[in-house]
């Protein structure tokens, strides 16, 4: 799930197919050890159901943030009724974070990552340009762009016309490009 909230573009729609996958594993194997919803009170909790809350606790506002349907009825039902059924109970509610809480988290977790891109290009001195308009046209019909680093709003790396995702890879990619600008990043092998 994390890398589902941390990338962006061809990385995070490989991310979103892997979470789905490995849903629609887990829904495999609960059709042969749960066919039915495994809990119904509290007093039935375990610590499957402990874990499975606090994976998949906050998939509500993972879509919310994402746009993007994790948990879908027609190829998880059982996953999620199981959730459903975890989030419904009292000591459930009680002890997690109100939805708007848990979207502004998450946002909070996103953003940060993709800032630490933007921090990396600071401390190595490297200008770059920070682009909030399509990429591909801004590249397309500008071809200086080319030729420094730009920063998409969503925290995607175009450097020499190559885009690079996922915030670690870029802080890596940054290290490696600019060696002489500024202090290492990331300690050497």
């Amino acid at each position: 799930m994390r890398q589902v909230l941390i990338t962006e573009g061809e990385a995070q729609e490989k991310a979103i197919k892997e979470a789905i996958d490995t849903l629609k594993i887990a829904e495999e194997g609960m059709l042969e050890f749960f066919p039915t919803t495994p809990i119904t009170n509290e007093n039935q909790l375990g610590v499957l159901d402990i874990v499975i809350c606090s994976l998949l606790g906050a998939y509500r506002a993972v879509e919310e943030v994402l746009g993007v349907k994790l948990i879908d009825p027609e190829r998880n039902p059982l996953v999620l009724s199981w959730m459903e059924a975890l989030l419904d109970l009292p000591v459930v509610k009680e002890t997690r974070p109100t939805h708007e809480k848990t979207v502004a988290f998450i946002r909070s977790i996103r953003e940060n990552c993709l800032k630490s891109v933007e921090l990396a290009l600071k401390i190595k001195g490297i200008p770059y340009e920070f682009v909030e308009e399509d990429l591909k046209l801004l590249l397309k019909y500008n071809p200086v762009h080319k030729k420094i680093p730009v920063l998409e709003h969503n925290g995607k790396l175009v450097h020499n016309g190559k885009p690079i995702l996922e915030s670690l890879v870029i802080v890596e990619y940054i290290d490696e490009t600019w060696n002489n600008n500024g202090p290492r990043l990331l300690p050497q092998d």
